[in-house]
């Protein structure tokens, strides 16, 4: 056996690689929906006061607004991308 590193076998499901810009920007990605789902649960779950609310949604804007340049780039990255037409050699 060879103790070879595959990347295909990674051990988690937000690995990235440094060439990869496109997994680089879906974990950014994941990490800040994540972020939002969390800021959301916490407004509705906890009985939160009225200023405690308005601040986790500022955050929750915050969080959003963070999300448009990466998800603009890696838009621009899928249009740019090679396509793979079935019976024919990848590109």
């Amino acid at each position: 056996m060879s103790d070879a590193y595959v990347p295909v076998y990674n051990e988690s499901s937000d690995a990235w690689y440094l060439c990869n810009r496109a997994a680089d920007l879906q974990v950014h990605l994941n990490h800040s929906w994540g972020d939002i789902t969390t800021l959301n649960d916490l407004r509705i779950n906890k009985g939160t006061d009225d200023l405690t609310d308005k601040l986790l949604f500022k955050y929750i804007v915050i969080e959003f607004l963070s999300l448009l340049e990466p998800l603009k780039e890696l838009q621009q990255i899928v249009i740019k991308s090679p396509r793979f037409v079935k019976g024919q050699s990848a590109p």
